[in-house]
């Protein structure tokens, strides 16, 4: 929890703390009972933190099939999957969800999400607004999950699909896009 600690008598060196629902983490020992270096870094002393959320992304292509690329042509409707592992909610308040898209536009109302058991989470999720590139909207979308999601939902895999139309592809100017998962950390949590 964001208030227990756990303390451990080893022999002086740095040790490797591995947490299954955690990052790996080099720490130290306290050095000859000090517990600072003169860099000012702590021994002897490390917080535990969730894994950075990562995502899954594929298309699905002419033939039904779900690949990391597929053709389209202008005009044409793809279908997008994003899959990721809900993060801890000791750590994390919420996740962002943003696809900065170019050459494709994101189609209103196509954002549907369901964990890996099939339950559907869609309501989960906040209103999903347009990416923003620079200082206007993009063509993507970006939505934020309700702290519901991570309190209920932590370590389980979470699929969302949705939809985009191709509106300026050339072979010299391909469609593409990028989606990526924010953890929004709790307060006085510092992400690793």
């Amino acid at each position: 929890s964001n208030t227990q600690t756990l303390a451990l008598t080893l022999p002086e060196g740095y040790y490797l703390v591995v947490d299954t629902e955690g990052s790996p983490i080099l720490v130290s020992t306290t050095i000859g009972g000090a517990t600072k270096m003169s860099s000012g870094q702590t021994l002897g002393s490390t917080l535990v933190k969730t894994n950075v959320t990562k995502v899954v992304k594929t298309i699905k292509r002419a033939d039904g099939t779900w690949s990391k690329t597929a053709a389209a042509t202008n005009g044409e409707t793809r279908d997008f999957k994003a899959t990721f592992t809900v993060p801890n909610k000791l750590s994390v308040d919420t996740v962002t969800l943003e696809d900065h898209m170019t050459g494709i536009v994101y189609v209103d109302g196509s954002f549907h999400a369901t964990t890996s058991s099939g339950t559907d989470v869609t309501n989960q999720f906040g209103t999903i607004g347009k990416d923003k590139v620079g200082n206007s909207d993009g063509t993507g979308f970006k939505v934020t999950s309700l702290q519901s999601l991570v309190d209920t939902y932590q370590g389980k895999q979470v699929t969302v699909t949705y939809r985009a139309k191709v509106v300026n592809a050339a072979r010299a100017n391909a469609a593409a896009n990028t989606i990526t998962v924010t953890s929004n950390w709790l307060p006085n949590i510092t992400p690793p």
